[in-house]
């Protein structure tokens, strides 16, 4: 006998409503392949939760799988598949806003600077 192979795209989306959770797990489902190859059931034999546990499904129907042979002859079958989920990235705070620019002390002179001309110097040969 030949068993089946699954072919999946990548990793899951993490579920939306799970994010705070921060949970990691891996969700195990029951595939089982018509001879063409085709799901013809999904069951979770071992759940998550129930947003991981349908996340876990969509992503199983995004596989491609090759079906079990027995003899050169197509045949059903069965295979387990874990959906495994790590926790999110966590999000990068904001930048700090930066600090607003002091106020002069009190009775420090000013500086003001003002260009009133400005011209290249002649080069001097170096000795």
């Amino acid at each position: 006998m030949v068993p089946p192979r699954a072919q999946c795209p990548g990793a899951p989306a993490y579920p939306e409503e799970e994010l705070s959770s921060g949970r990691v797990g891996t969700v195990v489902l029951r595939v089982t392949l018509s001879p063409a190859a085709e799901i013809v059931s999904l069951a979770v034999i071992t759940p998550l939760s129930p947003a991981f546990d349908a996340a876990a499904e969509r992503a199983v129907r995004q596989c491609s799988f090759t079906g079990a042979s027995r003899g050169g002859v197509p045949a059903g079958s069965q295979m387990e598949i874990g959906i495994h989920f790590a926790a999110p990235p966590k999000p990068k705070p904001p930048d700090p806003e930066p600090e607003p620019p002091k106020p002069p002390e009190p009775n420090a002179p000013e500086l003001s600077v003002t260009v009133n001309e400005s011209r290249l110097l002649p080069q001097v040969p170096e000795p």
